[in-house]
């Protein structure tokens, strides 16, 4: 039986209410990490670091119809253009890769200047996530 939208709105807003660990860290990926896609490096892209989130519950907004949203931030100023671009940006806890998704649009610095921004987004797939 589907769950209604007002129960996947109420799941969402409790799995995002509370940090997952210690330290939250948004980063970008070159690719999907389950098809060998890794993490940007500084090397290659100039200046880029991962963000810490240091207030989770108020970084997500409220769930809406089976999706929330995070608020909109910067990477770190790109000291250099960057050599590669994003596809996926992911969500690190205490250190391990811990959830991702796929970016709408590359995210990427052409030049030095201010970095990148990202809106993060996360959807509730009822098969995937209660299984």
């Amino acid at each position: 039986m589907p769950l209604t939208a007002a129960a996947v709105d109420t799941i969402l807003g409790r799995i995002f209410a509370t940090p997952w660990g210690a330290l939250v860290q948004f980063g970008l990926l070159d690719g999907d990490p389950r098809a060998g896609g890794l993490e940007l490096t500084a090397e290659d892209n100039p200046g880029y670091a991962r963000v810490t989130v240091t207030d989770w519950a108020g970084f997500w907004g409220d769930p809406v119809d089976g999706e929330i949203q995070g608020s909109k931030f910067f990477f770190p100023n790109a000291t250099d253009a960057w050599g590669s671009s994003a596809v996926f940006e992911g969500i690190w806890v205490n250190g391990v890769l811990w959830d991702f998704e796929p970016i709408e649009d590359d995210v990427a610095a052409e030049s030095a200047g201010p970095g990148p921004w990202l809106l993060p987004r996360r959807g509730f797939n009822e098969r995937a996530d209660l299984s």
